[in-house]
């Protein structure tokens, strides 16, 4: 008589344990892919503040890249960001053009600290137990 409620309890504790690291696991990954469309509209912005106040520029370095890595993605950003900074600096821009300029690179800088934090926890969440079991059967890897 004492088998089938414990057999419930372990089997309830068990449930909840797979339903906490679903959503965990959901969570996470719906604010990387957030955060990574943020920069992709971010690249996006640099090509039209480029093309305005900079319009000599060869714009093909800006073109969003098809990488997957995280860490190959925020390299080639920030890449991207220093030679537009440097591009800025050497044409000598207006005020208006130096004030949007700022206030994008402090945006694109957020969304790269955001997007590398996030990419943090996931990759955490996704190799320490319990989550890792639940992360195999989701089909979810590091990033």
């Amino acid at each position: 008589m004492g088998t089938l409620p414990t057999f419930l309890a372990i089997s309830g504790f068990v449930f909840l344990v797979i339903m906490l690291s679903y959503s965990t696991l959901k969570a996470k990954a719906n604010g990387l892919a957030k955060t990574k469309e943020r920069m992709r509209e971010l690249a996006e912005q640099r090509q039209q503040l480029v093309a305005q106040f900079l319009p000599a520029l060869d714009r093909s370095f800006l073109e969003w890249p098809g990488i997957e890595d995280a860490h190959a993605l925020l390299r080639q950003q920030d890449q991207v960001l220093d030679k537009v900074d440097q591009a800025a600096v050497a044409a000598g821009l207006s005020e208006e053009g130096i004030t949007a300029f700022t206030e994008h690179l402090g945006a694109s800088q957020e969304a790269m600290e955001e997007y590398h934090q996030l990419v943090h926890q996931y990759n955490h969440l996704v190799t320490q137990r319990p989550n890792s079991f639940m992360a195999k059967a989701m089909g979810l890897q590091t990033v």
